[in-house]
């Protein structure tokens, strides 16, 4: 018998995920009429073919590679563990869907978000291909491709969900994807072979294997934060709640129950792929691959700025041991998802000489548009560094690359503009505008300005938002000085860019979420700092204080025992989503109440809470802080117009968070509807619930509808 040899491997891997594949429908088809018996019928055939397709992908996937490519070594051997990490989680959820141990929800988040990837690319990769693209390195690739199937997937379900067709806006581009793919598949297979050869030449050294192990390690512990239930405000009162009440109407809608839905679509469009294949993680699973495609970014701007592979190794482990990356993945915000998109659009548009590389730096910051309003600052930055560079040096089609990325960010951003000239009669997000470009009085105390515009303000603003805790922590701030000293004048397209995002950004807001695009450009040059050796090594003395600070906060903050073990219940199984929620939102309870007490003939009026994604009653906000259009609470001046206003709403039972309110409870609105509230709820209200700081009321008859 001869021996196992490493071009034995994909074949091996291929048999027994194949088989694994029927093992896995054979067992779970038996399931079939047990779960149906329960009444989850729905639930076991979806599983069933999730885990049957994704065994299937993962052989056919190293049946392929296996062809294609004859692996060396490493190369091998890191298939083998990727493959076998996949199997082990396929036959691990099929074993317990077999045998009915525990729950196991969050796997198909992870299950779908391997059928969505190759699409992904698929699509990705087709719009650089049909641009003339695709000679570049992998890296650049990478984050571009994948960022712009992103955009390209969540802007067509969006668009057929406009229309109503909300199922073939998730199947047809799907499809497309895998039929891009499999059109480009060797193309493709040779930029994956140098890839390969380049990921087998780094880990050559056991150095270099513990650096790319602590990155994946890193990259794990970043998914185990997306792959638990969303917690966080932002995404429980617009980023799920909005694509909710898409799908429950079939289509896209403007609520009037909802504040907000008149935002940039992407996200919205994203989460509504999660809830409609079943698990609501897969929105925050895609922000997850969106922070890895910003790591390798910093990973790739750090070797055009050092040409070292220790240099680029450093920053994606400075950008991915930033807590502030596991908060957001933790709460479900989307603010990674514009960093990554920047970053593609950005570096393909310094990279230079290329109209084609023009118009998908185009597309993607138009996508970055469709994230958050504020994306329109990134690429006026860009224009700005490239004429300051581009203009003394008379580069030849400057301006045309520039008009032309111009009208492909406008192209790609449209769709949002032409749905609210079709709602609202104007193309701009109307709350933003209405007010001459201020925030709403009642909203004042979100608008935290910089109390200067100097040079001391901005010092002592990055210092102290490089010391908050669960944010960005001290090493970017120490290894700034030497990354730019180190960096010198390479790449000064992107440090002016930089610049000029940090000022615009300062002038407008110290919310620190906003200037999360700036981490990757300091991320590299981190990293490029680090790879700093000159003679002696003092500077590693110099260094010491801010590598043991950051890694103090990125244990304490970040991979804590105590943050995993409130995952590990969920995770392994024995732990519902209504029990994880339960656990980690204080109104789930009250929730709970709501829905019982209202039913679906009645309407819930919500006070100081806006986690109206996890009510399955007709609600309307009430928050003069948050208001919503059924709500107004701005002309409500007396205990007769706010009972005229429940009635005219329909109100039958009011949600009060008088605990933990969504708004402060100095805001401007409260102190004015506190009184108001009270005084209604004393001449007319029923007390039916009372818990951990929220009280449901009920509204007498006489103030109905």
């Amino acid at each position: 018998m001869r021996a196992l040899k490493s071009r034995d491997l994909p074949r091996l891997w291929t048999a027994a995920a194949l088989a694994g594949s029927l093992w896995l429908t054979w067992a779970c088809g038996r399931n079939l009429f047990v779960q149906g018996l329960g009444g989850e019928l729905a639930t076991a055939v979806r599983s069933a073919a999730a885990l049957a397709l994704a065994a299937a992908l993962a052989g056919l996937a190293a049946g392929f590679f296996g062809r294609v490519h004859g692996p060396g070594r490493a190369r091998g051997w890191v298939l083998a563990a990727c493959l076998g990490a996949v199997a082990l989680l396929v036959l691990g959820l099929g074993l317990r869907i077999r045998f009915g141990a525990g729950h196991a929800d969050w796997a198909f988040a992870w299950l779908a978000f391997l059928v969505v990837l190759p699409a992904l690319a698929g699509l990705g990769w087709g719009l650089l291909r049909a641009c003339g693209l695709g000679e570049e390195d992998f890296g650049l690739l990478l984050v571009a491709g994948l960022g712009a199937g992103l955009g390209i997937f969540g802007t067509a379900l969006f668009l057929a969900a406009l229309a109503g067709w909300m199922a073939a806006g998730l199947v047809l581009p799907i499809l497309a994807g895998w039929g891009l793919l499999f059109l480009e598949r060797k193309p493709l297979a040779a930029l994956l072979g140098k890839a390969l050869d380049s990921a087998e030449a780094f880990l050559e050294t056991r150095p270099r294997r513990l650096a790319a192990a602590l990155f994946a390690a890193l990259a794990f512990f970043l998914l185990l934060a997306a792959l638990v239930p969303t917690t966080g405000w932002d995404a429980l009162s617009t980023h799920l709640a909005v694509p909710q009440s898409w799908l429950k109407a079939g289509r896209v809608v403007d609520s009037p129950y909802l504040g907000d839905t008149l935002l940039p679509p992407l996200p919205f469009s994203l989460n509504l792929a999660g809830l409609m294949l079943g698990p609501e993680q897969l929105g925050k699973v895609f922000q997850w691959l969106c922070l890895m495609l910003s790591a390798g970014a910093a990973m790739r701007l750090a070797w055009r700025l050092r040409a070292s592979p220790w240099a680029s190794w450093a920053a994606g482990l400075a950008y991915l041991a930033m807590p502030l990356g596991f908060i957001l993945l933790y709460d479900g915000m989307i603010d990674e998802l514009q960093t990554a998109l920047v970053w593609g659009g950005l570096l393909l548009a310094m990279e230079g000489g290329n109209a084609g590389g023009a118009l998908v730096s185009g597309v993607l910051f138009g996508f970055a548009m469709l994230v958050k309003p504020q994306g329109g600052l990134y690429p006026v930055c860009a224009a700005a560094a490239l004429l300051a560079f581009g203009l003394p040096r008379r580069e030849p089609g400057l301006w045309g690359r520039i008009g032309l990325g111009a009208l492909a960010a406008l192209v790609a951003s449209s769709p949002w503009w032409a749905r609210n000239l079709v709602e609202t009669g104007g193309i701009f997000y109307p709350p933003l505008f209405q007010h001459g470009l201020q925030a709403p009085k009642s909203a004042s105390f979100m608008v935290v300005r910089p109390p200067a515009y100097d040079l001391p303000h901005m010092a002592r603003f990055l210092f102290g938002v490089s010391l908050i805790p669960q944010r960005f922590g001290p090493l970017y701030l120490a290894l700034l000085p030497l990354g730019v000293a180190v960096a010198g004048l390479r790449r000064a397209r992107h440090h002016l860019w930089a610049l000029l995002v940090f000022l615009a950004c300062f002038a407008v807001t110290s919310v620190d979420r906003w200037y999360l695009p700036l981490l990757p450009w300091l991320a590299a040059l981190a990293g490029a700092g680090l790879d700093w050796r000159p003679g002696p090594r003092i500077w590693r003395l110099a260094l010491l204080p801010a590598l043991l600070l950051q890694a103090a906060v990125l244990l304490g903050q970040t991979l804590t025992l105590g943050n995993l073990r409130d995952l590990e219940p969920y995770l392994s199984g024995r732990q519902s989503r209504s029990g994880f929620l339960e656990a980690h939102v204080d109104g789930w309870r009250a929730f709970q109440a709501a829905d019982a007490l209202t039913g679906s003939s009645g309407r819930l009026l919500v006070y100081g809470e806006t986690r109206v994604f996890l009510l399955g009653v007709p609600y309307a906000e009430a928050d003069p802080v948050w208001p919503c259009q059924a709500f107004d609470s701005s002309g409500i001046d007396s205990v007769g117009a706010l009972e005229e206003k429940c009635r005219q709403v329909g109100a039958t039972q009011v949600l009060f968070n008088w605990g933990r309110p969504r708004s402060p409870n100095d805001a401007p609105g409260r102190l004015r509807m506190d009184p108001l509230w009270k005084k209604l709820l004393k001449l007319q209200g029923r007390l039916e619930y009372r818990g951990n700081g929220f009280e449901i009321y009920s509204l007498d008859s006489h103030a109905r509808p």
